[in-house]
């Protein structure tokens, strides 16, 4: 082994001088977080150094040693400054973290206002929306109203047969329009979620003698064969008859519509039942041309058409589908078709309909001939006034009312009518609703507060077909609402619930004598 001098060992030891004041500053800065014992030895390692100037001579192992302590302070200072470096970096990071958020936030916040001001911008759309089809359907319905009106008084005056088949063609094509209308206002009510539903209660037996009389003849029209098969069907339920009964027309019309030769069933069943209800299957099913795949995915939109060519045969707004597949799902069922090229149809719809209240005799409506009949004995001399702005329909209502020999004053406005509520006293009013001047609703609230008016039946006559309309009305004060164009056997049955029974109990009758949309 050949062994060192001591001069040739310190020699590179003195050279360390500076390095070990470095490490001297940075030991003392560690001082804080070491031990006692471990700061008072570097306390005396420091003295040591300041008084001799050099590092005494030391023994290889010695040596060895402050090597390796070197050595373990310098990978010391680099993680150190390692740490510092991603110290930093984490700063940097978490300083342009918080920049992004607050741009962001601020992005956030505009998008959300931008958000805010197109829903506020949708939500006046939709209100416009609901407004122009209240007025448009304002504008159709009494134009409508008033050939239908004088249509059905030229029936009631003896026509010869050849009139009597136009004007049946007139009033034809008018129920036809209606219909048109009709759809289109419950497309939109349903794009706008206020397709609302009633529950009320009915049987079975109610709800097909609305649809069959409509369904048969017009079957028996085109020579095809019409057939019912109703299978463990409940025979009290609770729900929207009104609603359903158009479901099911919709289905038959069409059926009947695209069916040239055959047969046409409608077939009715319980699917399930629970403690608070059942959930009923209707199906149409025609031996027409049937329907092919392609077809079949447009059937349940909006304004589509197996047949949207301008050569089509049949003609249609393409909307009764999509109506009654709403219909279906709001009641908690759904719709479709079974169909093929050739083989006919099977139109179904399912729906969810509560337990109705078991009645000890069914309720049978009143001929409309009997209430004609009736009005004319019982009511006779009674004074209505009629109030409405529209020439024709006055005309027609009033004629109509004179019919049955009730004593008739009119008024062209809620201002008129509120002057001759103050100077007669009358056994009912119609009022109109849209009128100049002062509508419906404002004459009926001061009407109300004249003395012996607090009972006297108010019934809302207007060509609106809104709910929102109906309570409205109701609101007011008004005892029933209905809408425009109305038949005569109609009209008579509702003016005799009111004027047929004593005064008093009026005020107590719910009002539902209408089919609103």
């Amino acid at each position: 082994m050949v062994s060192s001098s001591p001069s040739s060992i310190s020699r590179p030891i003195n050279s360390l001088k500076p390095s070990c004041e470095n490490l001297r500053k940075v030991s003392m800065n560690r001082l804080q977080s070491e031990s006692p014992e471990v700061k008072l030895r570097r306390q005396a390692e420091a003295k040591l150094v300041a008084r001799d100037g050099i590092m005494p001579a030391l023994s290889t192992a010695d040596m060895q040693r402050l090597l390796h302590e070197l050595q373990v302070h310098q990978i010391e200072l680099e993680m150190q400054n390692d740490e510092l470096r991603r110290t930093a970096k984490l700063e940097a990071a978490l300083k342009e973290t918080n920049s992004r958020n607050e741009n962001l936030e601020n992005l956030v916040a505009a998008r959300t206002a931008e958000l805010q001001k197109a829903l506020l911008a949708a939500e006046a759309a939709n209100c416009a929306k609901t407004t122009f089809l209240s007025n448009m359907s304002h504008e159709i319905r009494t134009p409508i109203s008033g050939i239908l009106g004088l249509s059905q008084l030229m029936q009631r005056k003896g026509p010869t047969p050849q009139q009597a088949k136009q004007l049946e063609k007139i009033i034809t094509c008018g129920h036809h329009l209606l219909g048109v209308i009709n759809n289109i206002l419950d497309i939109a009510k349903i794009e706008a979620g206020k397709l609302d539903l009633e529950q009320r209660d009915f049987t079975i037996k109610e709800l097909m003698q609305g649809i069959l009389p409509l369904i048969n003849e017009s079957a028996r029209a085109k020579g095809l064969e019409f057939s019912v098969e109703l299978t463990a069907l409940p025979e009290y339920l609770r729900g929207d008859p009104t609603r359903l009964a158009q479901a099911l027309l919709n289905y038959l019309a069409n059926a009947v519509k695209f069916t040239e030769q055959g047969s046409i069933t409608l077939r009715g069943s319980k699917q399930d039942e629970t403690e608070n209800g059942y959930l009923l299957r209707f199906a149409v099913g025609d031996s027409g041309m049937g329907i092919s795949p392609a077809e079949k995915a447009l059937l349940f939109e909006s304004f589509s058409q197996a047949d949207s060519s301008t050569s089509r045969r049949f003609g249609g707004s393409g909307l009764g589908l999509a109506i009654t597949r709403q219909i279906a799902r709001q009641m908690g069922g759904e719709a479709g078709v079974e169909s093929a090229p050739g083989k006919g149809s099977t139109f179904w719809l399912t729906c969810w309909l509560g337990k109705g209240a078991a009645r000890a005799a069914p309720i049978v409506p009143v001929p409309a001939q009997s209430a004609e009949q009736r009005l004319r004995q019982h009511c006779r001399g009674k004074r209505v006034l009629l109030v409405e702005d529209e020439p024709i329909n006055r005309e027609v209502t009033q004629m109509l009312l004179e019919a049955v020999e009730l004593v008739v004053d009119t008024a062209e406005n809620g201002r008129l009518a509120i002057q001759m509520a103050e100077m007669n006293k009358y056994a009912l009013i119609l009022m109109d609703l849209q009128m100049p001047e002062l509508g419906g609703i404002e004459a009926t609230e001061a009407i109300r507060q004249l003395p012996g008016f607090e009972s006297t039946p108010i019934l809302a006559l207007t060509a609106s077909a809104f709910e929102t309309e109906r309570q409205r009305a109701l609101d007011a004060g008004m005892n029933d609402f209905i809408s425009k164009p109305v038949g005569a056997e109609h009209l008579f049955q509702i003016l005799f619930k009111y004027l047929g029974r004593p005064q008093d109990s009026v005020t107590q009758m719910a009002s539902s004598s209408v089919e609103l949309m």
